[in-house]
């Protein structure tokens, strides 16, 4: 696992070309977001993304399994396994892409946006250290400042 590797993500090929396509994937479907709230609502544009997602997360998992009775056990064994943790990832997650999207609706810029939203990064630092024990928080929150720095420039204009 990424979290777990001591090279980091600059030491593995691979991990470092999945962070790059997820960084251009996320500015991706920000603008696709920001343009799209002047055409629909937040609630329905979720509607038919969500649609989307759980389509492709499907096909995932059957690619993966290569069985739609293996993919259908998968989905109980991991939910009993962690019913709650899952629930709450599902509802913050929906909330926290819904107030994004409302933002874009009410004119917000979406660089501003982007911006604040990253703040999650530093705040992730300091929840993984209390929350999940992680070590080097010194190490970590020290580079994910930069993001609260990043956002007071674009905050200042």
């Amino acid at each position: 696992m990424l979290q777990k590797s001591t090279r980091g993500v600059t030491g593995d090929k691979k991990s470092l070309c999945l962070a790059l396509l997820a960084m251009l994937g996320s500015a991706a479907y920000t603008m696709a977001d920001a343009s799209a709230m002047s055409a629909i609502s937040p609630s329905v544009f979720l509607f038919y993304v969500y649609i989307i997602v759980v389509l492709g997360l499907l096909g995932l998992g059957l690619a993966e399994t290569r069985s739609i009775a293996k993919s259908m056990s998968l989905l109980k064994t991991n939910f009993a396994n962690a019913p709650q943790r899952i629930i709450l990832a599902g509802v913050s997650s929906y909330v926290s892409y819904y107030l994004i999207l409302w933002a874009f609706q009410v004119g917000s810029e979406a660089a501003a946006v982007s911006a604040i939203r990253q703040v999650s990064i530093p705040l992730a630092v300091v929840f993984a250290t209390i929350v999940l024990r992680e070590k080097k928080f010194f190490y970590n929150i020290w580079w994910a400042s930069f993001v609260g720095v990043g956002v007071i420039v674009i905050a200042i204009e």
